[in-house]
């Protein structure tokens, strides 16, 4: 199903909005002067709730930095975190430096004039594009259809930027699919539907207060009355896998927030899947996915032993598509053979153990900026190192600023001065604590960013990340 009937004409009044969840993923209408705009509600700056706290006005113009500013009716969504300006029809976006935030840079006196370069004034195009969905008004019903997608460009990961509802579910099935790996289907517990999701999601699985873990949905995204999820068991884990292959059984419930995506399907036009053990959960959904739109694909599957390997009977089907390749039986992933040679068009997605991930990133260092797309279960080898001092973060909305004392975390501190910081993992895997940095240096400990993010420290992790500045100014 791709048409979905958001809300009556007389819900959403000229300059009013609404929020809905289509397909997992969060949207706003907008009642734009009688016309009726879908757009995704994320900044694809730094992943803001847009639709839901940005301001609709006019489109600002100026020829001159002092010069009259004229307006066009409606036109813009401003985003008010950095400013920037969307236009409602297009999703082209428009940066004015007029209207940013204060924050505060090095100045370097010069002697020479022909060294420095004025700033831009005025409005110019910038390089995002927020995404969008075709509506159309059917008798007095508003209809989105979201296979008539009008496609973003951002500079991270889209991901929710707002801690995502719990609801309780209660186990239907438990059953071993591998060594070491068992498979469990949920149901909510009061029979209503599951919340809707896309291929590369997962949930958080709260099986104590103290202890939350996320699994990948591996099922299928139009089964609204199931969720699938495999674990494998870590023999040098902390308790949770333990936890799910030992006490959990059939009936029992368990409490779940979300579901959430950092890990999406992206245009592309071949896509080439490398999936480690346990790693190819997420990427089940997106195969399936790519096999019903027609999309080329390919995926490698390593394991240590086949008999450790789950979902092999799922795969089979696939033919030549899917190269099962036991470590025991064929030394480790031959990288160059399967993702070949630098090119173009090209969408890479590795989920797996860390050796694996870290191999594959390096491969594609030099690939156009873009092309691979990882998610990981643990923390990167070394990623949580380093000097724990102290440091100030002042906390942007709510005026106040708050010491992170020597060997505290910022979300530790944060919550002892009464600022609630939603979080999961605790070690920067997973992305739910994901801020937005106003001014400062952050020192990135995470696993989640990418490198592009990290070098913009536009955005951190705050249940692991620290500060190389003194102060780190928080859009909290």
């Amino acid at each position: 199903m791709t048409r979905y009937v958001v809300a009556r004409v007389s819900d959403i009044a000229p300059g009013e909005r609404k929020i809905v969840e289509l397909e997992g993923r969060s949207v706003g209408i907008l009642n734009v002067d009688g016309e009726y705009v879908a757009l995704v509600n994320r900044c694809p700056h730094a992943g803001a709730p847009l639709c839901e706290s940005g301001t609709v006005f006019g489109l600002s113009n100026a020829e001159q930095p002092d010069g009259p500013i004229s307006y066009e009716r409606a036109r813009s969504l401003r985003c008010p975190w950095h400013a920037w300006e969307f236009d409602l029809r297009t999703g082209v976006s428009f940066y004015d430096p007029r209207n940013t935030r204060v924050r505060s840079y090095p100045v370097e006196v010069v002697a020479a004039p022909e060294q420095v370069v004025e700033p831009d004034h005025g409005r110019r195009e910038g390089p995002l594009v927020l995404e969008g969905y075709d509506v159309t008004v059917e008798g007095d019903l508003l209809v989105v259809d979201t296979s008539r997608r009008r496609p973003g460009r951002s500079t991270s990961p889209v991901r929710p930027a707002d801690e995502p509802g719990e609801l309780t579910a209660v186990i239907t099935t438990k059953q071993t699919a591998a060594d070491g790996v068992v498979v469990i289907e949920l149901e909510r517990s009061d029979g209503a539907p599951l919340p809707v999701w896309s291929p590369g999601a997962h949930v958080d699985v709260i099986l104590a207060e103290d202890l939350v873990r996320q699994y990948s949905l591996s099922g299928n995204p139009a089964d609204r009355g199931t969720w699938r999820i495999g674990v494998l068991r870590e023999l040098q884990g902390r308790g949770g896998s333990a936890h799910v292959h030992d006490t959990l059984q059939i009936g029992d419930k368990i409490r779940c927030r979300g579901p959430r995506n950092n890990f999406p399907l992206v245009e592309a036009k071949e896509y080439v899947f490398v999936a480690g053990g346990i790693g190819i959960t997420p990427i089940l959904p997106m195969i399936a996915q790519c096999e019903a739109t027609g999309r080329p694909w390919r995926l490698v599957y390593g394991g240590r032993f086949r008999r450790s390997m789950a979902f092999l009977d799922e795969l089979e089907p696939y033919g030549a598509r899917v190269a099962v390749r036991p470590q025991d039986e064929f030394g480790l992933l031959d990288l160059a053979v399967t993702l070949g040679e630098s090119r173009d068009g090209v969408a890479v997605y590795c989920c797996g153990p860390g050796p694996l991930i870290d191999a594959v990133e390096q491969h594609c260092a030099s690939w156009p900026e873009g092309t691979l797309h990882v998610e990981r279960f643990r923390a990167a080898e070394g990623a949580l190192n380093g000097a724990k001092t102290a440091f100030d973060v002042v906390c942007d909305r709510s005026d106040t600023v708050v010491r992170v004392a020597e060997g505290q975390s910022v979300v530790e501190a944060l919550a002892a001065a009464g600022i609630h910081v939603p979080t999961s993992c605790g070690e920067g895997t997973c992305g739910t604590c994901e801020t937005v940095v106003l001014a400062g240096v952050p020192d990135h400990r995470d696993s989640f960013l990418s490198p592009q993010e990290r070098a913009s420290n536009e955005v951190m992790t705050p249940c692991c990340s620290r500060s190389h500045s003194p102060q780190l100014v928080l859009d909290l």
